[in-house]
């Protein structure tokens, strides 16, 4: 059984230049303030809580997507829609594995949900594109993101960025036949999730937490551009 549909992911970039990075750290003007985010992280948890990831989704309005979901996977909302009927969760559906990346659905998350704090203000400020979606993921002791790599968009829909927040541990995620590992620090990653990929916790004895940015490219600048000339 093959790990990845080859053909599928080299049709994601028909129109667009593939990246020659698939994970790397944004250079320094995107450090953030670990300490800062410690303290509104735990204070969103401790009002709000994770909910669990959803499997798929459903044609229609994001309320009606799927309720099936990975297990050890959870994550809690920053950002959501207009009139949202659940802010701080339904905004995962669209990080899901199944998400159809041609459809622009995170151009609608527009607006802040109850889990924002105030240190994200300057961290969405760092950016020159727009932040979409803002989703703290938590990936259990022992569990990997399902067992085959998988795809979620290419980078001309949305710029994927993480921020590796739990000390201590191993952040390995796996792209194409690659594994990349790495620990907590103030950098910002980019991680290619057009490309086939995995975050894998099966070894691990910790829970992990992350959090996720997506930024709207500038379809103008091939990817490598815009990351290492601060357009991102």
């Amino acid at each position: 059984m093959k790990k990845y549909d080859v053909q599928k992911w080299k049709d994601y970039y028909s129109n667009y230049a593939l990246s020659s990075h698939n994970v790397v750290a944004l250079n320094k003007h995107y450090n953030v303030n670990l300490k800062e985010l410690d303290i509104g992280i735990k204070q969103s948890i401790d009002n709000y809580g994770m909910f669990p990831y959803p499997k798929g989704i459903n044609k229609g309005h994001p309320s009606t997507w799927g309720t099936d979901t990975w297990p050890g996977y959870y994550g809690l909302c920053f950002k959501s829609f207009p009139n949202a009927e659940n802010p701080l969760q339904d905004g995962l559906s669209s990080n899901s594995v199944n998400h159809d990346w041609k459809t622009d659905f995170d151009t609608n998350f527009t607006e802040k949900t109850d889990a924002w704090f105030p240190y994200l203000d300057e961290l969405v400020s760092k950016f020159r594109g727009t932040v979409t979606q803002l989703r703290l993921i938590k990936l259990e002791a022992g569990c990997n993101l399902g067992q085959r790599l998988h795809m979620d968009y290419p980078w001309y829909k949305g710029i994927r960025l993480h921020i590796c927040l739990t000390p201590d541990i191993d952040y390995t995620w796996t792209v194409l036949d690659k594994d990349y590992t790495v620990k907590r620090s103030n950098k910002i990653y980019f991680l290619d999730a057009g490309k086939p990929h995995n975050a894998k916790n099966k070894d691990g004895n910790r829970d992990r937490y992350v959090l996720n940015i997506n930024v709207l490219p500038k379809l103008d600048y091939a990817i490598d551009y815009q990351i290492e000339r601060n357009l991102v």
